[in-house]
């Protein structure tokens, strides 16, 4: 069976196992079909044509949003614990004090393999993620994460976030003003702007709808990350290459909120 029918038929089965999910033992078997999809897609990528590719890669991301809102309908989410203790004891004191309750401001766990981080600013995260991780709607953030096994990531603006070793994909949208770090097997952004990349991948990194991207050599790759623009294939001027890039040094040996002053503008 070729790749296009067969993605066809596994991607009919997902929603299918999506949509009669009404439990957590559901959820993470679905999640290992869409991971199956996946590897099955990264594997065939190079040899796909550029718009194939293209269609795949939003086609899988759609079913990773999808499959992640029915899991926030089958799961709780059980409040998260701040990294600084002294300082979540001063949130809890101030969120006491006010008459109208506020959303906790860290990640929000959907279960013991998939985390979100929303909605949040003005922090420091390091987190270690045995699943997949959903990163949204955050600003002026400094982050590091261990190890996921997929992220999708969007509304970002003004964060520094190292996702470290991703084992399947990284799926960026609508980046600003912002240094992404990591290590994955495939890598696809779109609708970016001002971002600085320091990525090693296996795949050739794929952008879309961006400008005013740098892509920097990771320090555990041996070269510049190979780049595709599907808005220009041939030769484009969205996006440049630089062996370093400043203040990526200080970014590896901590986490610091005054690190965000690194960050393009």
């Amino acid at each position: 069976m070729d790749f296009f029918n067969e993605f066809k038929l596994d991607k009919k089965e997902l929603l299918r196992l999506v949509e009669n999910a009404t439990n957590i033992n559901d959820i993470q078997s679905t999640r290992a079909k869409l991971g199956v999809m996946q590897t099955k897609f990264n594997e065939s990528a190079d040899i796909l044509p550029a718009y194939d590719q293209k269609s795949y890669t939003v086609q899988l991301a759609e079913l990773t949003r999808i499959l992640a809102e029915k899991q926030a309908t089958v799961t709780p989410a059980p409040r998260f614990s701040f990294r600084n203790k002294s300082h979540a004891k001063k949130m809890n004191v101030a969120q006491n004090s006010r008459t109208v309750q506020q959303t906790p401001p860290l990640e929000k766990h959907l279960d013991n393999t998939s985390v979100v981080i929303a909605d949040i600013s003005n922090e420091v995260c390091d987190k270690g993620v045995l699943g997949s991780l959903v990163v949204r709607n955050i600003e002026s953030i400094v982050a590091r994460i261990v190890r996921t096994s997929g992220c999708h990531a969007h509304n970002i603006r003004k964060c520094i976030i190292n996702f470290g070793n991703i084992d399947g994909s990284l799926f960026l949208q609508n980046i600003t003003n912002a240094i992404i770090v990591s290590n994955c097997h495939q890598f696809r952004m779109h609708a970016s702007e001002n971002v600085v990349v320091c990525l090693k991948t296996t795949s050739t990194a794929v952008i879309e709808d961006c400008k005013g991207i740098v892509f920097v050599k990771h320090p555990k790759s041996d070269s510049i990350p190979s780049v595709s623009d599907f808005d220009s294939p041939l030769s484009s001027d969205n996006f440049t290459t630089s062996e370093r890039y400043n203040g990526l040094d200080d970014i590896f040996d901590s986490l610091d909120i005054n690190h965000l002053k690194f960050t393009p503008h």
